[in-house]
């Protein structure tokens, strides 16, 4: 009989991913737990089961058990047996494996128990693994089915997404809307979706190189930059990354001052302004101003408090920062940023007509010199739009197709028109839809007859 060629030894991170495999963990709790990208988790396993002789994740576990490699929480399956009067004697070696004696069915029969057996200490250690600011992630909330959609006035639904997805960032580009990374049940991803309006086609782009989730993009000239956000094991990052349209390639582009996601992102005559976001550790009231083709960031007036989750609007040389979320609850107030005061040295803030409802995650956009704030609602029951008049000076409410807490979701205007994509409520929404914002009305030319109109 030829002897067995002997095995490579996995190493301590491989025996760490085998571990956390027999827990039942995901490819994306893995990465979370270990603070690796979920690409490296794929390579690890690979590694694994190529030492290990096997096809899958059941046969790797079996392996693991069987061999000592890892033992389950909470049993006595894998690992050295504890020494005990009445302990069985081991299998003499020479003899045929337990796989073929008792039959791969058996030996599944018994890990199956010793799982039900271990399932409370497996259920404490999934649940540690999570993101380090809840609001930063819907993965571990309960789920419902996508809610149904109410018929209202001027939102007409178009082309849903291939995937549900929230917390993306968006951009429109010659009329393009790009769509690209955010959260959806397979958790922080990096894939770019683009929409023809004009066609109702969705298509898919190159992958962002970095997945993140809160964050969020703007069109310079001819490129679209995607800025810090939440990577994929929910650490704000602060990578910069931009991408090219015409040739459908990523590049880096800079870091941003530190780790920042679920800040508000404006754009005011080719500078990029970040205000507030997170850290990480806490809320911030910063305020970043960015030039992209110098690569020179500027720190402006921070904000009067400290919060995330804010839309974002540019009108002329103001910029509208509502509501938001501060760590706690959310808020309901306007402040209005001057940029041409800051970049004087004046005081550039003054406060604005609050929202009727509090919105924390809500998304923001101009059209026909109005500005609307769509969904929202962290923590509190937030339902449908508001529009604000700045002659008037006023908020009206608006009503959407979903709601209530129809948040973390992309609006965007093109051609006079709103589109709201995606978001959460209740689960990864992969809707579209369409809002009028403003009826067109054609008359012809040419003689009218008055007598026989």
């Amino acid at each position: 009989m030829s002897e067995r060629k002997e095995r490579q030894p996995l190493s301590d991170r491989e025996r760490e991913i085998l571990a956390l495999l027999a827990t039942g963990a995901t490819n994306q709790e893995i990465a979370r737990a270990l603070y690796i990208s979920p690409n490296t988790v794929k390579v690890h396993l690979r590694n694994i089961y190529a030492k290990l002789g096997v096809m899958n994740r059941s046969e790797a576990i079996l392996v693991g058990l069987r061999e000592g490699i890892i033992t389950l929480p909470g049993t006595d399956v894998g690992g050295e047996a504890p020494a005990a009067v009445d302990t069985p004697p081991a299998i003499p070696v020479g003899m045929p494996h337990l796989v073929h004696i008792l039959g791969v069915a058996t030996l599944v029969a018994v890990v199956f128990v010793a799982l039900l057996i271990a399932w409370p200490r497996l259920a404490t250690r999934a649940h540690t693994l999570t993101v380090r600011d809840t609001a930063f992630s819907d993965l571990t909330r309960p789920r419902t089915s996508v809610p149904a959609r109410r018929n209202v006035p001027r939102w007409v639904p178009q082309s849903p997404m291939v995937e549900g997805r929230a917390r993306m960032a968006a951009a429109v580009w010659q009329g393009k809307i790009y769509i690209i990374g955010g959260e959806s049940d397979h958790g922080v991803v990096d894939a770019v979706s683009v929409y023809d309006p004009t066609r109702g086609i969705w298509s898919r782009a190159t992958s962002k190189p970095t997945a993140v989730s809160n964050a969020q993009a703007t069109v310079i000239g001819d490129r679209i930059y995607v800025y810090g956000g939440t990577d994929a094991t929910f650490a704000p990052t602060d990578v910069v990354e931009v991408y090219d349209p015409v040739r459908d390639t990523w590049d880096p582009a800079g870091t941003l001052p530190h780790p920042l996601a679920g800040y508000a992102l404006a754009t005011w005559q080719g500078k990029v302004l970040l205000f507030g976001g997170w850290d990480g550790k806490r809320y911030l009231s910063s305020v970043y101003m960015h030039d992209p083709r110098s690569d020179v960031w500027d720190v402006l007036s921070p904000l009067p408090q400290a919060r995330a989750f804010m839309a974002a609007v540019v009108m002329g040389d103001l910029i509208y920062l509502v509501g938001g979320y501060d760590g706690q609850v959310d808020v309901a107030d306007v402040w209005v940023f001057d940029v041409r005061a800051a970049l004087r040295g004046d005081t550039p803030w003054s406060q604005g007509p609050p929202l009727l409802s509090p919105r924390g995650g809500a998304a923001g956009v101009v059209v026909s010199n109005a500005l609307y704030v769509i969904g929202g609602g962290m923590n509190v029951a937030a339902d449908g739009a508001e529009r604000y008049d700045p002659v008037s000076e006023t908020w009206a409410r608006v009503k959407t197709p979903f709601g209530p807490n129809w948040r973390h979701l992309a609006a965007v205007s093109v051609g006079g028109d709103v589109y709201a994509i995606g978001g959460w409520a209740g689960t990864y929404m992969p809707v579209t839809e369409r809002y009028r914002a403003s009826f067109r009305n054609f008359i012809p030319f040419g003689p009218v007859n008055l007598e026989n109109p």
